[in-house]
């Protein structure tokens, strides 16, 4: 895998959430920032299922399938939504059957991700328990020579 480092992101869905088309932000990620004196690139990206992992890093249950299959990830690059509703499942290397994986979603060299501008857009209704969208990168960060 491209990419030196691996940062699982985790964005909590408050339990009882009401409506249809939920923005769920994924907020700031300092570690995923390019700075002046860094920039970062995002080689892959990959989300997870109850089907995959059970309990997020803080405890929280990971969404339920129901929703995973209705979510869609928007990246926002450079004040851009240049990924637009790409589904959470073609971020997800593992199938169903028999815990088989295929390939993880990579990126020519993605820099510029404006995470606190990126959400996960659930286009139906949320189960109303509390539960995370988790999502990890794989990444690097060189020395910016600006």
């Amino acid at each position: 895998m491209n990419g030196n480092r691996f940062q699982t992101i985790e964005v909590v869905v408050p339990a009882a959430t009401s409506g249809t088309l939920n923005r769920f932000k994924i907020g700031d990620q300092p570690q995923l920032r390019s700075t002046v004196n860094q920039i970062v690139t995002v080689y892959a990206i990959r989300t997870y299922s109850d089907n995959c992992v059970t309990n997020s890093p803080m405890g929280i249950p990971v969404v339920p399938e129901t929703d995973y299959s209705n979510a869609y990830l928007v990246l926002n690059i450079d004040g851009r939504e240049d990924f637009l509703y790409i589904p959470l499942k073609d971020l997800n290397n593992s199938t169903d059957s028999e815990f088989s994986v295929q390939e993880v979603y990579k990126f020519d060299k993605l820099v510029g991700v404006d995470w606190s501008k990126s959400y996960i857009l659930n286009s139906a209704a949320v189960t109303q328990t509390a539960h995370s969208y988790l999502i990890g990168v794989w990444y690097s960060v060189e020395p910016s020579y600006k």
